[in-house]
């Protein structure tokens, strides 16, 4: 496990410096939010993921990942907020719908996710 983190060590070193140099990569803050959570640093991602949406916040693909890091996290609530924006912003997926339903049953909100899969 020790040499496994210092894999993670050097990883996160590299992609923080390649991230300094293009702070607006998406595919970059993706992979540093990425290596982080495996590290055990998953409020430091949080925030990785959350700087990303605040830059662009039209990017379907961080929002997501935010999402679904808030979940993980235990913060349903959030998560279902950004599932429910996504379901009203793109009407016609069907995912969206499902994964706020999901994040309403690890709310407690068992009602809730009954009308949002409805």
């Amino acid at each position: 496990a020790c040499a496994r983190r210092a894999d993670y060590a050097g990883e996160l070193a590299a992609l923080r410096a390649a991230h300094a140099l293009q702070p607006g990569s998406s595919e970059l803050s993706e992979q540093l939010a990425e290596r982080l959570v495996l590290a055990g640093r998953s409020e430091e991602a949080l925030r990785a993921i959350e700087a990303q949406v605040e830059r662009a916040p039209r990017r379907i693909d961080a929002r997501l990942r935010l999402a679904n890091l808030l979940e993980r996290l235990g913060r349903a609530r959030e998560a279902t907020a950004i599932f429910s924006a996504l379901g009203r912003e793109n009407p016609t997926d069907p995912d969206y719908p499902r994964w706020e339903g999901d994040a309403l049953v690890g709310a407690g909100d068992l009602a809730g996710a009954r009308r949002a899969w409805e």
